[in-house]
């Protein structure tokens, strides 16, 4: 019952963020055409990843794959495709607010360079989901998830490689970026405080962090997004990428099942946060 509730919610959720895209022109911005693969991300994983979950938990009762070896590559394909586009889409967004807030570089983030880096994105998100189709590990049957994963089993070379392209950089660099602007944003107040209230160079200053701050406060809501990611993968990713290939520990069919449970709850999350944070957005969903 909890999948299938999480499953008509993200739907439900992530096509009224796309729609509110179509609603309201002022959020059509080059930024948020970022926030907008976000939502076709967490949308495709909720079709397609839930979805699989809620059919196999409502199908399968003895423990093993009934589909047979296509359907299961193309269902573990599923979910690392989601599960890289996302984490690479949120890096992305850290990268260009700290382009936009820390070194004043808003005229390198074009519609060109936001479409060819989204694609890029995609490209790189589908080449890594087809390494074990390919040879590269495997896609199989993980019955205490109800779905189609690599098998963490078979050789750690696969999982260490995950665990540092696909985890481990990207939340250095998520993390750089957010702390960076925190900084910046944080001495950017300090020497203003120190200006006089007089004068040319105060009211530039003033202007500058008018700026600044406002770019904060967006870049605020996307950390946001980030530490709602966090909460929801870390419990994941250290059982899978660490706990369970690299230190071969056998894990709790419960705690596993609550693990991947909370990693698909993110797909949802990401609506609920722009409604709470962005007036446009409840706007757009109320319309």
């Amino acid at each position: 019952i909890a999948y299938v509730i999480l499953l008509i919610a993200t739907v439900v959720g992530n096509c009224m963020v796309i729609a509110a895209f179509f609603i309201n022109r002022s959020l059509r911005t080059i930024f948020n055409s970022l926030l907008f693969n976000l939502a076709l991300v967490d949308l495709f994983a909720g079709i397609f990843r839930i979805g699989f979950i809620t059919l196999s938990l409502g199908t399968i009762h003895n423990g093993s794959w009934p589909y047979g070896p296509t359907l299961c590559n193309i269902n573990g394909l599923v979910h690392s495709v989601a599960f890289s586009a996302n984490v690479h889409t949120l890096m992305t967004i850290a990268i260009f607010r700290y382009l936009v807030v820390v070194r004043y570089r808003k005229d390198w983030i074009t519609r060109n360079t936001v479409i060819v880096v989204i694609s890029l994105i995609w490209i790189y998100s589908l080449l890594l989901g087809f390494l074990p189709i390919i040879g590269w590990n495997r896609y199989h049957y993980q019955p205490y998830e109800y779905t189609c994963l690599p098998d963490w089993y078979r050789g750690k070379s696969y999982s260490i490689f995950l665990t540092i392209a696909d985890f481990l950089i990207p939340m250095l660099v998520l993390c750089y970026c957010y702390l960076a602007i925190y900084n910046f944003i944080k001495k950017n107040s300090q020497r203003i405080r120190a200006f006089s209230i007089n004068g040319n160079e105060a009211a530039l200053q003033q202007i500058i962090h008018r700026e600044t701050k406002r770019e904060g406060k967006v870049s605020r809501g996307m950390f946001i997004i980030f530490l709602a990611f966090v909460i929801c993968f870390a419990p994941y990713s250290i059982c899978m990428f660490l706990l369970k290939p690299v230190f071969n520990i056998e894990l709790n069919r419960g705690l596993v099942f609550f693990c991947g449970f909370m990693a698909n709850v993110n797909s949802l999350l990401n609506p609920i946060i722009y409604a709470i944070l962005y007036k446009r957005f409840r706007q757009a969903y109320y319309q």
